[in-house]
């Protein structure tokens, strides 16, 4: 007669708690190899960690081997349980912090790429502001497009994003920084590099090939405008950049990130008084995680940043 299965009757301390970290980063990172990189720590010691793991929980949690990694179906439960756990965790902390007028603890917030360099973004006063005030908080920043940035947001794992605007967002906190200009760049040895815009036709675009941010609504808007014959995707900015700068694409690009290469002479704006956009860029948090006192803080400092113009200059 084959034996039950083994339940878990243990009590979660610390030590599991940390386990379960280990598990879920090689979860999301797709296998050791990459974990190995974002914990710090080496394949054998993630391995050793697992299997207490899987010891105390007494199921098995993934194959591992030369077949690759892979989780089991047991694996899969643990895995969307412990998401829903640090959830919780997070809530028992955000309703101790609201004892105290001085706030610690890790506060996790996601940025967008190549946004550093925007002199009109809010986000460097925000900061300025909130490291001065709450010493105690350690900053964890992450970056990533704007579809993982909103999806981390919505499953609660990181508790403020920086992204592009849009308005289908549920359960979510917006805040409006700052509006992005972009235009259409083309690099040097393209075809369209050296003729001037007043011989450029919009209607000769769509015989090149054109790279598209795998999220921008400005690059969706170009595509149906220009009708570009061939594309390529980058979910980065620099990706964007880096096929412009072979000059066998035209991309858009963020004309605060765009201006060293055009000061080099690498690349050019095409057409600039037809073919640039104008993308929002906006502050995101969870309801629930807002509700967290160290998180309503940074929101509080967001909504109440002065606007800034292209220059970094506060506008009325």
């Amino acid at each position: 007669m084959p034996l039950p299965q083994r339940l878990f009757v243990g009590e979660l301390g610390d030590f599991e708690l940390k386990l379960l970290k280990v598990f879920r980063s090689v979860v999301e990172c797709g296998g050791f190899a990459l974990a190995e990189a974002e914990l710090g720590i080496s394949t054998s010691a993630i391995s050793r960690q697992l299997s207490d793991l899987e010891t105390r929980l007494g199921v098995r949690l993934c194959q591992r081997g030369r077949a690759g990694f892979a989780l089991t179906s047991e694996g899969e439960v643990v895995y969307e349980a412990s998401k829903n756990l640090f959830v919780a965790l997070a809530d028992f902390r955000s309703h101790v912090n609201a004892f105290h007028t001085s706030y610690s603890g890790d506060l996790y917030l996601g940025l967008i790429d190549a946004i550093v360099t925007s002199h009109g973004s809010r986000l460097q006063t925000i900061l300025n502001a909130y490291t001065s005030a709450y010493p105690d908080v350690h900053l964890k920043i992450l970056t990533g497009s704007a579809v993982e940035i909103d999806r981390l947001v919505q499953e609660r794992r990181i508790h403020v994003g920086v992204t592009l605007a849009r308005n289908e967002w549920k359960d979510i906190h917006s805040c409006h920084l700052f509006d992005e200009e972009n235009s259409l760049y083309c690099g040097k040895g393209h075809a369209l590099f050296d003729t001037p815009d007043k011989d450029l036709k919009p209607e000769v675009l769509h015989e090149h090939k054109f790279v598209q941010h795998g999220y921008a609504s400005a690059d969706v808007q170009a595509l149906e405008q220009f009708c570009f014959s061939e594309t390529s995707t980058s979910n980065s900015t620099e990706g964007v950049l880096l096929l412009v700068r072979t000059g066998n694409y035209l991309g858009y690009l963020p004309d605060h990130f765009a201006q060293h290469w055009v000061d080099c002479g690498e690349i050019r704006p095409l057409l600039p008084c037809i073919a640039n956009k104008r993308t929002g860029v906006c502050m995101i948090a969870h309801r629930e995680t807002a509700q967290n006192p160290m998180i309503r803080a940074f929101l509080e400092l967001a909504s109440n940043a002065p606007e800034t113009d292209e220059s970094g200059k506060v506008t009325a």
